[in-house]
C-alpha cells in the first residue's frame, strides 16, 4: 500500500512561510534579499504548491496502470515539484548572502558566488560562521546528509535524465506473461487475424501494478514511493526553510 500525499499539512506549511515573510521579513530585509524572498522563494512556493494540489487530484485516479497521459502528467509535476524545492533552497541562500553582505558587491553572474549560494554547501555554512550566524549553520546542519541525497538523486537540474513516473511496475510473472502474450498476438497477426491480434496485444497494456512510484537515474536507479517521499522531502524543506527565516535575518 502506498502512502497518501498529506496535502493538508504541506499548505499548511507553505501558509505558514508565506505569513513569516508577509508579517516580518518584509521590513527587515534588504532590497537584495526582499527580491529572492518575494520574487524567488515566493513564487517557487506557489508553484510548488500547484503541483502538489494536482498531484494529490491525479493520484486519486492512479488506480492500477497508468495511461501514457496521467504517466507523462504525473512525471511533469514530480519534475516541476523538485525543480522549484531545491531553486528555493537557492534562494533562502541568496537572500542570506544579501542580507549580510558575504560578498560585496553581490554579484549573481559571478560563477564563484553562484557555487557559494547553496543553503548547504561548504563554503556558505562558512559563511554563516565567519558572520556571526553560528546557530543557523548548526541547525541547517542537521539536514545536511539529506540535502546532500536530494540534490543527488532527486534535483531535475542537476542532471541530463528527468525524474519518471512509469505507467507500471512489472513482476517476474508480470514479464512472463508479456512474452506470453506478445507471441500469441504475433502468431496471430502472421495468420491474418488482425483483430483478435490486437485483443491479445491489448491485454500487455493491463499488466503491472501503479503504486504510484517514481524513478531517478543518475549513476544508479533509485525508485521512490511518490507520496511518501514528496511528504519526507517536503517535511526536511520546511525546516530549513523555517530556520532561514527565523535566524536568517535577525
Amino acid at each position: 500500500m502506498s502512502t497518501s500525499l498529506d496535502n493538508d499539512q504541506i499548505l499548511l506549511d507553505y501558509h505558514s512561510v508565506r505569513l513569516k515573510y508577509l508579517l516580518d521579513l518584509c521590513r527587515k530585509a534588504c532590497a537584495g534579499a526582499q527580491k529572492h524572498l518575494q520574487r524567488g522563494l515566493l513564487v517557487r512556493i506557489n508553484m510548488m504548491q500547484e503541483s502538489v494540489v494536482e498531484l494529490c487530484e491525479e493520484l486519486d485516479s492512479a488506480d492500477g496502470p497508468l495511461s501514457s497521459h496521467l504517466a507523462s502528467r504525473l512525471t511533469l509535476l514530480i519534475n516541476a515539484f523538485y525543480q522549484h524545492l531545491a531553486g528555493s533552497l537557492n534562494n533562502l541562500a541568496w537572500a542570506i548572502i544579501y542580507q549580510h553582505g558575504f560578498r560585496d558587491p553581490v554579484n549573481e553572474d559571478c560563477p564563484s558566488q553562484r557555487k557559494l549560494a547553496q543553503l548547504l554547501g561548504p563554503k556558505f555554512l562558512n559563511e554563516l560562521s565567519q558572520n556571526g550566524l553560528n546557530e543557523v549553520k548548526v541547525e541547517l546542519m542537521a539536514k545536511r546528509n539529506w540535502y546532500k541525497e536530494m540534490k543527488e538523486f532527486r534535483d531535475p537540474a542537476a542532471h541530463r535524465i528527468p525524474l519518471l513516473v512509469p505507467q507500471s511496475i512489472l513482476s517476474k510473472e508480470d514479464i512472463d506473461e508479456e512474452k506470453h502474450l506478445d507471441s500469441n498476438a504475433a502468431e496471430l497477426f502472421s495468420k491474418g487475424n488482425y483483430s483478435e491480434g490486437m485483443s491479445t496485444s491489448r491485454q500487455i497494456n493491463k499488466l503491472g501494478k501503479q503504486l504510484p512510484w517514481f524513478a531517478s537515474e543518475t549513476t544508479s536507479l533509485q525508485m521512490y514511493d511518490l507520496a511518501g517521499r514528496i511528504n519526507l522531502d517536503h517535511f526536511n524543506w520546511h525546516i530549513l526553510a523555517s530556520v532561514s527565516l527565523s535566524h536568517g535575518f535577525s
